[in-house]
This record gives C-alpha cells, sequence and structure tokens, in this order.
C-alpha cells in the first residue's frame, strides 16, 4: 500500500489459509488494495509458471528454515526479497541487498520499487549485452534504429523530460542533444560512422542518467503529482523502445534475448 500511484508493481500471495482467523484478513486486503490478488493454494505446476513468470519472489516470513521457496526461485531465475532471518541468510549470505528487516514494510517497499526500475534497465542491458559488435553494426533498415542509439536517446529522454526540469541537472552529455533527439536527428543520419557515440561512452550516459532518475523516483509517495506523472511517463517511453529493441532483432534474425527465453520456460 506505500508504493507510489505510479507504479505497476501488482502482489500475487499464493498458499492455503491454514488458520480461519487469517481468511478475513486476506479477504480485507484484496477489497481495500487494487494491487493485491490471493491465488489461493496451487499444485507444484501452477507454482512452478508463477514463480517463472514473476519479476520478485518477496519472502515475508518472521521465522523460517532453509525455505524451499528460496531454491525454487533460484532454479527459475527469479530475484528474491527477503526478511532478514536466520535460515534465509544462510541461504543468501549475510551480505545479500535483497534483504530488509522483519515488519518493516517501508523498507520491502523501497526495494520493491527500486526493483520495478531495475528490471526495465535490466531488459535494456539485456538486448544489448549479448550482441557482438558486427551485430551492433546494424545495417540499415526504414523500420529499426541502431540499438545503441536507442539505449542513449532513452536515457536523454529521462534527462530532458526529468532530471531537467525537476533536478535542475545541466546537460549531462554536453553537444549531444542534437543526436539523441529524434525530433532533430534524421533516421538516415543514425547510421552515419561517427555520429553516435561509442557503446562504452552511451553506456556511461545511460547509467549515469537512469541512477539520477532513481535516485529522484525514490521518494514514493512524496512526489508531486508532476513528478508521478513525469516518472510514468519516461518509464513508459523506455519500455515502447524496449520493444523498438526486439523488432530489430527480430528483423535482423538475431537469437532471443535471455530474459524472453526464461518467460517462456
Amino acid at each position: 500500500r506505500l508504493l507510489p500511484d505510479s507504479s505497476r508493481i501488482q502482489i500475487l500471495h499464493a498458499g492455503g489459509i491454514l488458520e480461519e482467523k487469517y481468511a478475513e484478513l486476506v479477504a480485507d486486503e484484496e477489497k481495500q488494495n487494487p494491487r493485491y490478488t490471493w491465488l489461493g493454494e496451487l499444485s507444484e505446476t501452477e507454482t512452478a509458471h508463477l514463480m517463472a513468470s514473476s519479476d520478485l519472489l518477496a519472502l515475508t516470513s518472521l521465522s523460517e528454515g532453509g525455505g524451499r521457496v528460496i531454491g525454487e526461485a533460484i532454479v527459475h531465475g527469479t530475484p528474491v526479497l527477503s526478511t532478514r532471518i536466520v535460515g534465509i541468510e544462510g541461504l543468501l549470505d549475510e551480505s545479500y541487498p535483497g534483504f530488509f528487516p522483519t515488519r518493516d514494510a517501508a523498507a520491502l517497499d523501497q526495494l520493491m520499487q527500486r526493483s520495478e526500475s531495475d528490471h526495465t534497465h535490466r531488459q535494456m542491458m539485456a538486448l544489448i549485452e549479448d550482441l557482438s559488435p558486427q551485430q551492433l553494426d546494424v545495417p540499415y533498415e526504414r523500420g529499426i534504429n541502431p540499438p545503441i542509439w536507442e539505449v542513449g536517446h532513452s536515457a536523454f529522454f529521462y534527462e530532458y523530460f526529468l532530471l531537467r526540469p525537476l533536478a535542475k541537472v545541466k546537460t549531462i552529455m554536453p553537444g549531444f542533444d542534437p543526436v539523441w533527439d529524434s525530433f532533430d536527428i534524421p533516421h538516415a543520419e543514425r547510421w552515419e560512422n561517427g555520429v553516435v557515440p561509442s557503446k562504452d561512452e552511451t553506456l556511461a550516459y545511460y547509467n549515469e542518467v537512469i541512477q539520477r532518475s532513481i535516485d529522484l523516483l525514490s521518494r514514493g509517495n512524496d512526489l508531486t503529482d508532476e513528478e508521478s506523472y513525469l516518472g510514468q511517463y519516461v518509464i513508459a517511453h523506455q519500455q515502447m523502445h524496449l520493444e523498438s529493441l526486439i523488432w530489430c532483432r527480430q528483423t535482423l534474425g538475431f537469437q532471443p534475448p535471455s530474459y524472453l527465453v526464461n518467460e517462456e520456460c
């Protein structure tokens, strides 16, 4: 319930109710919290599919041994957020960054927000990190863009519409607004030698912009309406360019990115 209105996180709660006193609490939560859905007790197959198709596993136990669910999450490649309890520390290591104190909803809220922001970032990285230099040097096609330009353009959108007006950030990559702004640079010019910076330069720019944006948006419900709206706007724009990168890979016959392969399994 602490998540900002801009968040798209949905909570799917699986498991049977062992004590009747909790049935009313679950029903009440579903009525009051539009993000929360109780799925009830699932079969092993249904549980495995839910785990594999989820972006996160949240383990909120007050006490736990070596939770089997942690091992299942690891097998399915699903990141884990967990209360810091002895049994789970033994499985994930004390330094694991996904721990939060027991009964601390605010700490879990912050981890979930950070994970949501990082998810879009991880997808964009997955769409370019497994491409060779030869694959990144894509031939000209009217329906696609060079992958490195897509990354830089996505970062520029965050900087231009979020960081500059709200955080008063000065230009992070001076001289490159005309390159990253799709209204300024003609489509064919994005392929010309020396126009788009190198992969390393572009990723350094992208990472700085994304980190500053996460810092700005991590205030949750303390965001103003304008900040919340612009946060949703720039994230939706980046997700559109994730689709553009997928379309580029499909058009050129490249292999699917790893995260799409995992979701299909």
